[in-house]
């Protein structure tokens, strides 16, 4: 680069000087100048391989955070090389793009694994059934996925439900011990199997609302079980009700309501 600049620079004083003369030559020194914007920026997209470098490094050390430190760094180098020097050879709107879904990337993993941390805390709480902690960590969560949400919409990471289960959570935090109570009131283990537990009885329409916020039956009666619910409600159900419980939950299988029907404990 400093060789062509310092070219033209002699060819713009041998074309002033001695225009006259046979070492004038003004095509020459188009050339040597074209040259010379093509090759502006240079240092700077060394600098970005660099960036781009220690951010590779920085992903294979688990350390996200510095990752998309050195992104963001590299983005705001390659912007200011498109801007200031468009006709060099190094302008390139392409990388700019794929700079900027890296650091986009590199910073949503690192939400997720924060969110994923969380995550195991408020499940160990909520099973322990230690409902305050959980609504700080359920608080914490839901505020990492409405940023996920909002900074990175075309993000392809997946927010692995997380988004969805602590909207829920969020909306029954303050009934987080009440349903808690209410549910393990109902559990009974299992006739010879004291690991599985199931609800001794089926569910009543008022407890269903209070985890679904709406009633399907046709025969409302707050205290009567659900009736016209569908599969895929029934299961949402579950997967809420181990939401709150902070365990794994499932919708019973046919031996196993016959199970505690024989054995007399199923209302």
């Amino acid at each position: 680069m400093e060789s062509y600049t310092k070219a033209r620079e002699l060819m713009d004083e041998v074309n002033t000087r001695f225009a006259r003369t046979k070492f004038a030559d003004v095509g020459f020194r188009a050339q040597l100048w074209a040259t010379e914007l093509s090759l502006q920026g240079a240092n700077e997209t060394a600098e970005v391989d660099v960036l781009v470098a220690g951010a590779v490094e920085a992903i294979v050390g688990e350390n996200l955070i510095k990752a998309a430190e050195y992104y963001t760094r590299a983005v705001a180098l390659q912007d200011e090389l498109n801007r200031e020097w468009p006709q060099s050879r190094f302008v390139s709107s392409a990388r700019f793009e794929e700079l900027e879904s890296k650091r986009q990337a590199t910073l949503a993993e690192a939400l997720m694994r924060e969110a994923r941390t969380l995550d195991q805390v408020a499940n160990e709480l909520l099973a322990k059934r230690r409902a305050l902690g959980a609504v700080e960590q359920v608080e914490a969560i839901h505020e990492l996925m409405t940023r996920f949400a909002e900074e990175f919409p075309r993000s392809n990471l997946s927010d692995e439900g997380l988004g969805k289960k602590y909207s829920f959570l969020m909306s029954v935090r303050e009934q987080l011990r009440e349903l808690q109570d209410l549910f393990y009131e109902r559990l009974v283990p299992l006739p010879g199997n004291d690991a599985p537990m199931i609800m001794r009885e089926l569910v009543d329409q008022e407890t269903y609302v209070k985890v679904m916020r709406f009633n399907p039956s046709k025969n409302r009666d707050d205290a009567l079980p659900v009736d016209s619910i569908q599969w895929a409600n029934a299961k949402e159900l579950s997967v809420r009700v181990g939401w709150v419980l902070g365990r794994e939950v499932r919708l019973p299988q046919a031996d196993e309501i016959s199970q505690l029907t024989a054995a007399g404990v199923m209302a």
